[in-house]
């Protein structure tokens, strides 16, 4: 009987998200990517119409502006985590690369997808729609 392998943020990992955000607003928070929110992460993470791409070892994050996103339109994005590296994002035509605050080990390294949506103002909607994500791990 062959074992499943460990899931850890010590191997490359790539992930791959079809998504359209259905709602959002000032208010609104949106997150795709690997790993858990107030844990260790990597991922896009919309605030109203800002995109930013984020990278947490569980106690410090990297928050870096990659542009914006529209209302009810379709996206695809990649993040490639290169571990000791850094995290490649890819969405659509912009690109960046984030070598800080790079997870390690294996906390919340089982997560994916995931998919958070949330808001700070009982009068805003939060919708995000992902209808194909897609993970693999090197050995």
């Amino acid at each position: 009987m062959t074992s499943l392998p460990t899931l850890t943020w010590n191997k490359r990992r790539k992930a791959f998200f079809c998504f359209y955000f259905d709602k959002s607003g000032d208010g609104a928070h949106e997150f795709m990517g690997m790993g858990r929110i107030g844990g260790k992460f990597v991922g896009f993470h919309v605030i109203g119409t800002t995109l930013w791409a984020r990278v947490s070892d569980g106690t410090n994050i990297t928050e870096i502006e990659m542009g914006t996103v529209a209302i009810q339109t379709y996206y695809q994005c990649r993040i490639d985590f290169l571990p000791n590296d850094k995290v490649h994002f890819v969405f659509g035509q912009l690109t960046l690369n984030v070598t800080t605050n790079m997870p390690t080990g294996l906390d919340d390294a089982n997560v994916f997808p995931s998919i958070e949506a949330s808001t700070d103002d009982a009068t805003v909607n939060a919708l995000v729609r992902c209808n194909e994500a897609r993970f693999v791990q090197f050995p």
